[in-house]
């Protein structure tokens, strides 16, 4: 179950890897965009889709006059905007060598194109750190009103697009992504084990004993009670589940947590963790 949270893209590799969990994932993630930052090769392949998303993405980043590293974080963060739209094999066409590019145009998709990229292909797919995966949703908003102003697609779809990127979008993504490592640590002693190469110290803190009974995969969050909360899954109801107020505080009626989770007594505790959802993303 967690598993298919962290099947992600290699950003630097081209290949993709699968981390223990979310924590160990981020650091794996910082080492590809390392090596992803002396490759470059990024302009290369927009180049190669047909679509006019790419088209407008080459052009549009022949305007920055940025630092060469924040060039490189919008070249990324296009590039991985058109990969999720890839998903769609209808909308892709197969070139000479086999692989496949984009071809539809911006006047195929409306705002769940993004909402999409962002609520759901960029925490489940990608490695990026923190700070850059924070910027995603401003460099989305300035692409999204230079192509409009370009002439790509019309006023309609302006404004569905940037409904998907409201001002609070940034927040929204620190929120998610604190929430995911703070509950990673409910069920690891040493968060920084893996970091370290000491493996035999990642382990769950109730390896020892056996839960009355377990529950896994996306849970919703219905309400807090102090430091528990309460959740929802499949028309279960599971809880009180021993979070902290901090996690608990953190969370919002709706969001949409990917747990494994195990009944010991009365309470329930965290076993495993993935990724974080917003509301409305699994619907």
């Amino acid at each position: 179950m967690i598993g298919t949270d962290t099947e992600v893209f290699g950003i630097a590799l081209g290949h993709e890897f699968i981390a223990a969990n979310l924590y160990h994932r981020r650091i794996i993630g910082t080492i590809c965009r390392s090596l992803f930052d002396v490759q470059g090769i990024r302009m290369s392949e927009l180049k190669k889709h047909p679509s006019d998303i790419a088209k407008a993405a080459v052009k549009y980043l022949a305007t920055l006059e940025k630092s060469p590293k924040t060039k490189r974080v919008n070249e990324e963060v296009l590039w991985l905007f058109i990969e999720s739209l890839k998903g769609d094999g209808a909308d892709c066409v197969e070139l000479k060598d086999g692989t496949y590019a984009l071809k539809a145009n911006w006047d195929a998709y409306y705002g769940g194109a993004i909402s999409g990229f962002l609520d759901w292909f960029l925490p489940r797919k990608v490695m990026m750190g923190d700070d850059a995966i924070k910027r995603v949703p401003g460099i989305l908003r300035k692409f999204v009103q230079w192509s409009f102003d370009q002439g790509y697609f019309d006023e309609e779809h302006r404004e569905d697009f940037m409904d998907s990127l409201p001002r609070g979008k940034t927040g929204e993504v620190k929120r998610l992504r604190e929430l995911e490592k703070m509950l990673f640590t409910l069920h690891s002693p040493d968060p920084g084990a893996w970091a370290r190469g000491e493996l035999d110290k990642v382990k769950p803190l109730n390896a020892k004993r056996r839960p009355e009974k377990v529950e896994e995969g996306y849970m919703e969050f219905v309400r807090a009670d102090g430091d528990t909360g309460y959740f929802r899954a499949d028309r279960k109801k599971i809880g009180p589940v021993l979070l902290t107020k901090a996690i608990t505080s953190k969370f919002k009626a709706g969001d949409v947590a990917n747990l494994t989770v195990g009944k010991f007594g009365d309470a329930w505790h965290v076993l495993e963790t993935g990724n974080v959802y917003p509301e409305g993303t699994m619907g």
